[in-house]
């Protein structure tokens, strides 16, 4: 796993469970966090694929 993807990782796994134990009267904040936190996973998604990357090594024996 590249360090990209880890890091969009964390970050989508710190807004998701901000956002699941904040108070009921934080809706916008809970809503940013879970936007945020959408954002993060896809990025995470993204970076996983870019990083499942076949390599092609040209040198034939």
């Amino acid at each position: 796993m590249s360090r990209y993807a880890l890091a969009f990782m964390f970050v989508a796994a710190v807004c998701w469970i901000g956002a699941l134990t904040l108070e009921q009267n934080a809706v916008a904040l809970g809503t940013m966090l879970q936007v945020l936190g959408s954002i993060s996973a896809v990025a995470f998604l993204l970076a996983m694929v870019k990083g499942r990357r076949i390599k092609f090594d040209p040198y034939l024996h």
